[in-house]
């Protein structure tokens, strides 16, 4: 997914379309991709791998897009529906300056140094399972300072402080650095382009044999209570639009492991020396309710 920058836009190109972010109003416009043609000496900053909604919190945090700015596959699921999870995330300012973003340089543009991917490990790495062990204590910590750092704007914002503008600043990074270490330490956060990761395989049937589900909308019939970053992207949603269907990612928190599992089935009958085997995926998906705070 492209991004470029305007006088008066954001642009996101991703295929066949777009979405126009105005710079002045912060509405969305969402377009076709030939639109780009229209718009006046467009910039591209790089490249994301998806947007996972708007973050505001006036007056004291100035709107801002929060985008995947990198994202690891980790598996399939049912087919070849890749399962990805958020490695890192970048804050794209409405009015403000955006050179600390740092997306992935576009390859139409700059070329990309590309490194080699990293094998993964066993079902029983344990390695992995002491990083999962800390997925929760991270998150309870960071929860915590998001929520002091709210009450300290509030307090902020009704009182009668000389170094309005100093704190305000202080604020907003430190929601900034709150927001990437959610991301970056506590590795639970995962979503997928072609399926849907908050129902179950059973619902995902059923809803198959009602006709219920769009392919190109999987997110009008998602599981609400773990559609994390639903009210994210309540500005693009309530537009009703088509056209605004492929940017609305349902993104879950909680914990995906996929592995392919080799099971020795008994030895062959033509050759009693020949053992012979099958290939099975085991999928750990655990899902956390955006309604609910604290660990499960």
């Amino acid at each position: 997914m492209e991004v470029f920058r305007t006088n008066d836009f954001y642009i996101f190109i991703n295929g066949e379309y777009s979405l126009w972010w105005d710079r002045h109003t912060g509405a969305f416009i969402p377009k076709t991709g030939w639109d780009l043609t229209d718009a006046d000496d467009p910039v591209c900053l790089g490249v994301c791998d998806g947007i996972i909604g708007k973050v505001e919190h006036s007056p004291l945090f100035d709107p801002r897009l929060l985008l995947i700015k990198e994202s690891l596959p980790i598996g399939k699921l049912h087919g070849d529906n890749i399962v990805f999870k958020i490695k890192s995330v970048a804050f794209l300012p409405l009015n403000g300056d955006e050179t600390d973003i740092n997306l992935k340089p576009c390859s139409k543009h700059k070329s990309i140094e590309t490194k080699p991917s990293q094998q993964s490990g066993s079902l029983f790495d344990l390695q992995r399972n002491a990083a999962f062990s800390k997925t929760w204590g991270t998150l309870k910590s960071a929860g915590n300072t998001i929520k002091n750092t709210t009450q300290q704007a509030a307090a902020m914002a009704s009182g009668n402080k000389k170094n309005t503008i100093k704190d305000k600043d202080r604020f907003e990074r430190q929601i900034i650095d709150e927001f990437h270490k959610i991301f970056t330490d506590t590795n639970s956060f995962y979503y997928s382009h072609t399926t849907d990761l908050t129902n179950s395989l059973q619902r995902l049937c059923n809803l198959e044999k009602q006709d219920a589900i769009d392919p190109k909308a999987l997110w009008k019939s998602v599981d609400d209570r773990f559609f994390w970053n639903k009210h994210m992207l309540k500005s693009i949603i309530e537009l009703e639009n088509p056209l605004c269907d492929p940017w609305i990612l349902p993104i879950i928190q909680g914990y995906i492991q996929i592995e392919n599992c080799k099971v020795e089935m008994g030895r062959d009958l033509v050759d009693i020396d020949q053992k012979s085997y099958e290939i099975f995926t085991l999928c750990i998906l655990s899902r956390r309710s955006r309604f609910r705070a604290g660990t499960r």
